[in-house]
């Protein structure tokens, strides 16, 4: 069952996960940390506790998702599940009202034809108020992506997820230019789409699941990989049970590439401060290994405090407070880097940092690490 909590039961309540979580950390409350919250979810499910219990509430909102508690579980408790299936039976036995901005984001990711009417114009995200100052500080590209006809190059899909289609950042672009590069015709399939990820966080599994079964009749029966560039849609990807076999993280893929080596890049004088997303910390550092190839270039890790920017699932629109304090120190050490450019790979944490370095006059480029890595492909590589 989607909203079961029966695993809640493996937890055995050993407190290993505490230092590894960002909120624990900032509110030094049990309730605010994984063994808590399991806690809280086994008094919801055997109705100790009501659904539209206030506390209940407030201390499931504040959980980023980030996983941190289950990659270290050592009872492998699925805290990811659990947390979402809570989240649903809360909402199907007490549906509450979510903030305006999150309940605007889940519906231009409905469907296909929302999502293309989003886009246009960046209709929806022009009309969330954390993000308009921030819309103009972002990279942004009009050009078309172009299908690659060569009959010799290795087929991969790009999955066109819902807030590269909305953002229009050029992430879908420069992906397509390295993989060109590395002798593969990348493929989308045609409409965009979203992974799921934001509506099973927001207690809506109906909506995910109904993504998982377009998504595995779009991208088809053949055996070619599914690239993801965002992190949190990698996570619902891997997870799915027709497409998982078939994903792969763009920046493992790229990293591991067997013609990685002979890729021609331009040099840069630079600083890039790369953030690693908490959905990206068991990959071994994938964005590291890639911008390491570009001659000339300085990557200062941004891992202050635990790494984490306190943007996870809907936080960045439903817990802004909570989210500036986790911020804090990523931008301290951003600004004491003295880094010209911003890379993370998640977008969540892009338009949260992105908006604290504007806020705070940083001169700095926030853009995806394979925007970069393109923009230093050398000419005639494409």
């Amino acid at each position: 069952m989607p909203d079961s909590l029966d695993q809640t039961r493996q937890c055995v309540f050993c407190g290993l996960c505490l230092p590894h979580c960002p909120t624990y950390g900032l509110y030094e409350d049990e309730a605010e940390s994984p063994r808590g919250r399991i806690a809280l979810m086994q008094a919801l499910d055997e109705a100790r506790l009501a659904a539209d219990d206030p506390a209940l509430a407030r201390h499931l909102d504040r959980c980023l998702g980030c996983g941190r508690c289950e990659a270290m579980c050592p009872s492998k408790v699925p805290y990811l599940t659990l947390l979402d299936a809570a989240r649903s039976r809360q909402q199907q036995a007490a549906p509450r009202r979510l903030p305006r901005n999150a309940r605007l984001l889940l519906a231009a990711c409905a469907t296909p034809a929302r999502l293309r009417l989003a886009r246009n114009g960046l209709r929806l995200l022009r009309h969330l108020p954390l993000h308009p100052a921030l819309l103009d500080a972002l990279p942004r590209t009009n050009s078309a992506l172009l299908a690659d006809h060569r009959p010799k190059a290795d087929p991969v899909w790009l999955f066109n997820d819902c807030m590269g289609t909305l953002l229009q950042d050029g992430r879908l672009e420069a992906a397509q230019q390295v993989l060109r590069a590395l002798g593969h015709a990348p493929r989308m399939a045609g409409e965009p789409r979203c992974c799921g990820a934001l509506h099973a966080h927001a207690g809506q599994p109906q909506r995910a699941a109904a993504w998982s079964r377009r998504n595995a009749t779009d991208f088809g029966s053949d055996t070619a990989p599914i690239l993801s560039l965002a992190t949190g849609c990698g996570r619902q990807l891997a997870a799915d049970p027709e497409l998982g076999g078939r994903h792969r993280d763009l920046l493992a893929f790229l990293a591991e590439h067997p013609r990685l080596e002979r890729l021609s890049l331009r040099s840069l004088d630079a600083i890039v401060a790369l953030h690693t997303p908490c959905t990206d910390r068991s990959k071994g550092h994938p964005a590291l290994s890639l911008l390491a190839h570009i001659p000339g270039l300085r990557i200062v890790r941004l891992d202050a405090g635990l790494g984490c920017c306190g943007a996870g699932g809907l936080n960045l629109l439903t817990e802004a407070e909570q989210g500036a304090r986790l911020r804090a120190p990523l931008l301290d050490a951003l600004e004491a880097s003295g880094a010209t450019l911003l890379a993370s790979a998640n977008v969540g944490c892009t338009l949260h940092l992105a908006e604290g370095a504007r806020a705070r006059g940083l001169a700095v480029e926030v853009l995806h690490p394979v925007a970069l890595l393109a923009r230093q492909l050398a000419p005639g590589r494409d």
